[in-house]
């Protein structure tokens, strides 16, 4: 089909215009209506962030492996035109044999998505709908305990709760190393499982 374009633009006191062959200006079409996206039962995403000035929301019922990121520098906008400019809204969905449920959206130096099962990095510079993947990083899994973000390191809570993970940029590796910081100490932890994580720093 065709691209649709722009023609002019009607205010609430102008009901109609006659069209002398005027030239659509196809730079500007038409955007979708997504004024309903997150609505209904089973459409309400769980986890919010913001990354590269846009708003980004994951995980809902319906689509749990799901990432939107608005339109770039309106974090309201999540309309969408055919156009797939770079600052169009993004909709991701990270696919694997052991991918679950979203938990956490953490931004440091990488941008990771932590699941109940495995750990990703979110690549792209800067993110847009044709740049954006996906990188499995671990296969650790977090907890529903919200991670801390300490020096450009994230700590986070094992899925079983009981032990922590710090994962970080290691350029040896050329992407993110986890490594479990309760291995020193694990009389600490043994038996016991994290519920929140809190940072006096």
């Amino acid at each position: 089909g065709g691209t649709f374009g722009l023609v002019a633009t009607l205010n609430s006191n102008t009901r109609s215009f006659d069209d002398f062959n005027y030239t659509a200006d196809t730079s500007t079409p038409p955007k979708s209506n997504e004024a309903n996206l997150f609505i209904g039962d089973g459409n309400y995403p769980s986890q919010v962030s913001y990354v590269q000035n846009r708003r980004v929301f994951a995980s809902t019922k319906n689509e749990p492996y799901t990432l939107w990121f608005s339109r770039a520098n309106n974090d309201y906008d999540f309309s969408f035109t055919k156009l797939n400019g770079s600052a169009e809204r993004i909709k991701m969905r990270v696919l694997s044999n052991n991918i679950s449920k979203v938990r956490h959206i953490i931004s440091t130096s990488k941008v990771m998505l932590m699941t109940a099962d495995s750990e990703w990095a979110i690549t792209g510079e800067p993110f847009t709908p044709t740049s954006i993947s996906a990188q499995i990083q671990s296969n650790i899994g977090a907890s529903a305990a919200k991670p801390l973000v300490i020096n450009n390191s994230i700590l986070f809570a094992s899925n079983a709760g009981s032990r922590i993970f710090e994962v970080g940029y290691n350029w040896q590796a050329g992407g993110m190393v986890s490594g479990d910081i309760t291995i020193r100490v694990p009389h600490l932890f043994k038996g016991r499982r994290v519920k929140r994580m809190e940072s006096t720093t």
